[in-house]
């Protein structure tokens, strides 16, 4: 018998700020982020209530906030909307230097641009904390593809943000 699929409360309760931490990763506006949110869990529930397993919900739920979260950015990226600099305004741990979230915001726009799985594997390595391994296994890659990836990503970010800082100096 399969394991049953935990009710949306349940896993709203259990993964709720872990899927926020990872939207707000990845989206300019707290608007954005808490739309994919409650999408995230819609979809969670109308799965729950016609009966689907899933099998790894937590992962399950990472990964339905990712995608929504490249999806929403792309589509900016296509209109040709610039990334609002909301996050100073709007970003839950008011407590840390301005210059850090300046920086981290220059860090996500930066990571936007990047393939999607280089994306996906720098925001998860880097916004989530998660191993190569856990990666891997999220993003159904070896851990050398997701090590691979991870690699490329930071090494176009430093290079961007190399340019960039020497661009703010002339």
């Amino acid at each position: 018998m399969p394991p049953k699929t935990p009710s949306t409360s349940q896993m709203l309760d259990r993964h709720g700020p872990l899927v926020m931490k990872i939207i707000w990763s990845l989206v300019p506006s707290m608007d954005d982020a808490q739309d994919i949110f409650q999408d995230t869990f819609l979809q969670h529930h109308l799965a729950f209530s016609q009966g689907r397993t899933i099998h790894h919900p937590k992962a399950w739920l990472c990964q339905t906030a990712r995608n929504a979260a490249f999806k929403l950015r792309r589509l900016h990226q296509k209109q040709a909307v610039p990334v609002a600099d909301e996050m100073l305004h709007q970003h839950p741990a008011q407590t840390t230097h301005p210059d850090h979230f300046l920086m981290l915001e220059k860090i996500r726009d930066l990571a936007a641009t990047l393939p999607d799985r280089q994306a996906q594997v720098f925001a998860m390595r880097n916004f989530e904390q998660l191993s190569f391994a856990e990666i891997a296994g999220q993003l159904d890659c070896t851990e050398e593809a997701a090590r691979a990836s991870g690699y490329k990503a930071l090494k176009t970010i430093r290079s961007l943000m190399g340019d960039r800082q020497e661009d703010s100096h002339v």
